[in-house]
């Protein structure tokens, strides 16, 4: 049996409706429901199980003890931001990535705004990680240790897992596009001449090794220096902070630019 639907009660659902889909989602409420998206998925929580045990792991080995704990952390860190990287978008395909278009808001936004709340999840990621570590710290009785550390060790214990995280994002951004895997072919190439070639291995440590500019120590430098202080040895001269901002430059531009930009976009652009 089938009921009449008269005018007055049909009318005032569907222009609420149709109001509420094309209401535009702005990037604060975007960013919020990514950070929920992720933060109650079983991404995080495994990520976060799993850089926990691996801590534990490594700290109750057979690691020596004038090693500080908060450096070891730090080492774990950066490998773990650069999983993370790939846990954040993992199963999102080009493919996939397309229903950002069927949304109120916009694709890059959306796409940005998941970058931040996967970069503020790790920051608490390494939040619970120093905190792991201070606790090793007391239980070996060298918690003065651990309270010594300067500002310019904690910038870089938290910086140096952003930094990482943000240059392997693009890569997750691009992936499945033919230019991402000739880029990566192309590097590897690279890499292998440098076994050969004295000016390819001399630009391949320039970038990853030099100082005071090298991405090694925008990863590390701070918190060598922390490490080899404690240690009663002379710390290395090269300043962390330059290196830092130029690397963490590079890796917001460079994920901001991915973001925005597709290659089929840039293929557009050209062609228009």
């Amino acid at each position: 049996m089938t009921y009449p639907t008269t005018a007055a009660s049909a009318a005032p659902a569907a222009p609420e409706a149709l109001r509420e889909l094309a209401e535009p989602v702005g990037f604060p409420r975007a960013l919020l429901q990514q950070i929920r998206l992720l933060a109650w998925s079983r991404r995080w929580v495994w990520f976060l199980g799993g850089v926990v045990v691996l801590l534990l792991f490594v700290r109750w080995g057979p690691m020596p003890p004038e090693i500080p704990n908060i450096y070891i952390t730090q080492a774990i860190m950066l490998l773990a931001a650069a999983v993370w990287a790939a846990v954040v978008w993992s199963g999102e395909s080009p493919r996939r990535k397309s229903y950002h278009w069927s949304l109120p808001a916009s694709r890059a936004g959306q796409d940005l705004a998941r970058v931040l709340a996967g970069a503020l999840l790790l920051v608490a990621t390494t939040a619970l990680a120093a905190a792991l570590a201070g606790f090793f710290e007391a239980r070996d009785g060298s918690f003065d240790r651990f309270a010594a550390a300067s500002f310019e060790t904690w910038a870089n214990f938290f910086v140096g897992p952003l930094v990482a995280y943000l240059l392997f994002t693009p890569l997750m951004l691009w992936n499945g596009y033919r230019i991402t895997g000739w880029a990566l072919a192309a590097f590897g190439s690279l890499a292998f001449l440098a076994q050969v070639l004295p000016a390819a291995d001399e630009a391949i440590t320039t970038v990853f090794f030099g100082e005071p500019w090298g991405l090694a120590g925008a990863l590390l430098t701070g918190m060598a220096r922390y490490a080899v202080r404690t240690m009663g040895e002379s710390a290395p001269l090269e300043p962390w902070w330059p290196a830092a901002a130029l690397w963490l430059a590079i890796a917001v531009a460079f994920t901001a630019f991915t973001a925005l930009w597709r290659p089929d976009d840039l293929k557009r652009a050209l062609r228009g």
